[in-house]
């Protein structure tokens, strides 16, 4: 079996990332500060009331039950 085909795009990514380490490094912050936020626990019972309700549509709010 041959080498798997790579994209010339995806050939320049991976040597821009190669000679730009930086670049991976802010993408790990940015990533984690959008996805590992810090959650106080009063906050999903203050978020409770902000909720939408229920439309009949299948769009159901899972924490309304």
């Amino acid at each position: 079996m041959g080498k798997p085909y790579v994209s010339d795009f995806e050939k320049f990514i991976d040597q821009y990332k190669i000679e730009h380490p930086e670049v991976v490094i802010e993408q790990r912050r940015g990533w984690s500060s959008f996805w590992e936020a810090d959650v106080k626990p009063g906050d999903r019972e203050n978020a409770k009331g902000s909720l939408a309700p229920d439309d009949q549509y299948g769009f159901q709010n899972k924490l309304h039950g």
